[in-house]
């Protein structure tokens, strides 16, 4: 049956490595939203004292960045490996 995981939910920090395809792309380019229905929060690039909140999406990801995410377990675990990968998935149409 359907499960109500609403209750599942968490905040995660997601560290953006140098090698991930998130680096040089903007937040709207990686649709954290669309391909993971996890929201993202805050930004903050290497170096900075503070998060910058709700990035638009014109706000590019920088090696070394963490990303504050929203959603639930499953949404933050495909966030995670997202940002581990090296080149992106193939959007289908």
């Amino acid at each position: 049956g359907m499960t109500d995981d609403g209750l599942d939910a968490q905040i995660q920090q997601v560290e953006v490595g140098p090698a991930s395809w998130f680096v040089d792309r903007t937040t709207g380019e990686i649709d954290v939203t669309g391909r993971t229905g996890a929201l993202l929060l805050a930004l903050r690039h290497q170096g900075d004292a503070s998060f910058q909140a709700n990035p638009t999406a014109d706000t590019v990801v920088t090696p070394n960045s963490v990303l504050i995410a929203f959603g639930t377990r499953s949404q933050t675990a495909a966030l995670t490996a997202l940002a581990t990968l090296t080149q992106g998935p193939v959007r289908g149409t």
